[in-house]
């Protein structure tokens, strides 16, 4: 508990904290893993590209799109296979912060939508200029 006063008010507040444990069974949590941005935030004036990084333990038909906050389409990207590390293997996807049209998208937060198989992942950006 903790008490906290002065010469008007005394405050108390009191935490509790629940601990729960249940077995993973058969799950391996790091089959899939989207790791970093870099860099964010991304300025496309001054960077050439921001690269995002996942890796999968074997290949898969994947797709990563970006969006913008309001939930647009702003482009499709690429990714290739770069190293393996351990059991996985990990992959690059670079973007040089153009739309579809080539035109380098405004200030603010983008979203990327990586889809491996049945499952999504997004991970967020910031574009400054």
């Amino acid at each position: 508990m903790v008490i906290a006063s002065d010469q008007e008010y005394e405050v108390s507040v009191e935490w509790q904290i629940e601990v729960s444990y249940f077995p993973v069974q058969e799950i391996d949590l790091f089959y899939e893993q989207v790791g970093v941005i870099m860099p964010n935030p991304f300025d496309p004036n001054r960077d050439n590209l921001c690269g995002l990084y996942f890796t999968a333990k074997e290949q898969k038909e994947y797709s990563i799109n970006i969006y913008n906050v309001a939930g647009q389409f702003v482009k499709s990207v690429n990714s290739e296979f770069i190293e393996q590390k351990r059991e996985s293997l990990v992959y690059q996807a670079q973007w040089n912060g153009r739309n579809e049209k080539s035109v380098i998208c405004t200030y603010g937060l983008y979203l990327f939508k990586i889809s491996i198989e049945n499952k999504t992942y997004i991970k967020k950006m910031l574009i400054l200029h």
